[in-house]
């Protein structure tokens, strides 16, 4: 009896051992060129400590589930377009490929409004799709200069922009089902050349604009 107890209370300890053991560590990004990368759920949180660009002709891929968190108030490449917050920089191919029910969650690390930049499809990205996310805590949540159809935004939340939710300013791209409220301005904003299509979308609650064309 007192080997089967003693066997007994190994066996509880391990499972004990094996039940606290730690998560798995948070992925560091500190910044710079992503060149073909697939950040996956396995992966995430993904903390972004500085500028992330995605080179012409490279691709990031963001898969359903994943949480990206950009240090708040901080960019350690302290390039860009501000150079004290974290920006996503598109030349090439970004995809962000969330699900019904598991979203892509881009924030900032202290959920705080404003306290990194946004996405910004520059004007020479090859196309950014982005498919079930949501978009927090950024100064400009989707900045976009892409040409003609490049940018691709379905089912997406904006929201708690310090500034703008989405910022259209150049191109035509279709934009469905976009829920864009509690940003600080503008919900949408479309600006210099360009056009948008938008369909099946909520701007609602957002300080000064719904949709607002900006001359």
């Amino acid at each position: 009896m007192h080997h089967r107890l003693s066997a007994l209370c190994a066996t509880t300890l391990l499972t004990l051992a094996a039940l606290a053991a730690p998560a798995a560590a948070d992925t560091i990004v500190t910044g710079g060129n992503v060149i073909n990368q697939t950040w996956t759920v396995a992966g995430s949180p993904y903390v972004v400590q500085g500028d992330v660009i995605v080179p012409d002709g490279a691709f990031l891929t963001i898969e359903a589930g994943v949480v990206v968190q950009a240090q708040s108030n901080s960019d350690s490449q302290a390039a860009g377009a501000d150079t004290s917050r974290v920006e996503l920089i598109v030349h090439g191919t970004l995809t962000i490929a969330g699900a019904a029910g598991n979203p892509v969650t881009l924030r900032s690390s202290s959920t705080s409004s404003g306290t990194w930049y946004g996405i910004v499809a520059d004007a020479d990205a090859d196309a950014v799709t982005i498919d079930h996310a949501i978009v927090q805590d950024a100064r400009y949540a989707i900045v976009s200069y892409a040409p003609g159809s490049a940018l691709d935004v379905a089912n997406v939340t904006v929201t708690e922009a310090s500034t703008y939710g989405l910022w259209v300013r150049a191109g035509s791209p279709t934009v469905d089902a976009l829920t864009a409220s509690a940003n600080s301005s503008a919900g949408v904003v479309v600006a210099d050349t360009a056009s948008l299509t938008l369909t099946n979308s909520v701007v609602r609650s957002n300080g000064s604009y719904g949709v607002y064309f900006q001359p």
